[in-house]
């Protein structure tokens, strides 16, 4: 009864190689201090996965992002950012995670998928890509993939898992050609509106010169990252107005 919790919604595909760092954002309404020293007690955090079984976490971390200026305390609203360290517990998974549970209380976080394979495979090689993008909402993505074989290979498809249906456009035509030692740029139109959290884990599938068929996964790239003044300051605005 001190405070209420409402949470960013989560859409994507997020690759968990290892470990991945899940940023969750969440307004808290009223006592936000009380929820803090709630959420921490005995020196650890009661959060856990729903329905993810082939998932754990592994770190909590919380941190306060930002607050409103009310002074009223059932009004005061506190922007947290809950660090939730994913790792998989089979050596290849994918599950579906919508729902956190956290002092007890179940919480809707949207829907996201999380993937837990090998990232390179044959001669192609993710040169760079963008891992945090500044903003919300979607408009492009891009990352360079790089030849290190010495023949050609050929990239059949980019697939772009949850947001197949949301491309407008890509700046590249396929198949796409890759010359030996040659570093292509490869960038899509997105176009998705919102303040949500939104994942992109784009799958790249190309063919070697023999014939042979390979799949390579490019970073999880972010969007709608809530670490700034700006950004707590919107999100605290769209929340007050649902």
């Amino acid at each position: 009864g001190k405070y209420q919790c409402a949470f960013q919604k989560m859409h994507g595909d997020i690759r968990v190689s290892g470990e991945y760092p899940l940023d969750v954002a969440c307004v808290v309404t009223g006592d936000y201090d009380s929820f803090r020293r709630s959420l921490s007690r005995k020196g650890k955090m009661d959060v856990q996965l729903v329905g993810c079984k082939d998932f754990r976490i592994s770190k909590t971390q919380i941190q306060l992002a930002g607050c409103s200026r009310f002074t009223v305390p059932g009004k005061r609203k506190g922007v947290f950012i809950l660090t939730l360290t994913l790792k998989p517990n089979r050596k290849e998974s994918m599950e579906t995670l919508k729902k956190i549970r956290l002092m007890g209380q179940t919480f809707r976080i949207g829907s996201v998928t999380l993937l837990n394979t090998s990232r390179y495979s044959g001669k192609l090689q993710v040169k760079s890509a963008n891992v945090l993008y500044v903003g919300f909402g979607v408009d492009e993505n891009e990352f360079a993939v790089r030849n290190a074989g010495k023949s050609n290979l050929t990239i059949q498809d980019v697939d772009y898992g949850s947001f197949n249906d949301r491309i407008e456009s890509r700046h590249y035509r396929l198949p796409v050609r890759i010359a030996p030692k040659e570093t292509i740029s490869l960038k899509a139109k997105l176009k998705i509106h919102g303040m949500d959290a939104y994942f992109v884990t784009p799958l790249v599938k190309y063919r070697s010169a023999d014939g042979i068929d390979y799949n390579l996964f490019v970073d999880t790239c972010r969007y709608g990252v809530i670490s700034d003044k700006k950004s707590v300051s919107q999100f605290l605005k769209n929340e007050s107005g649902r």
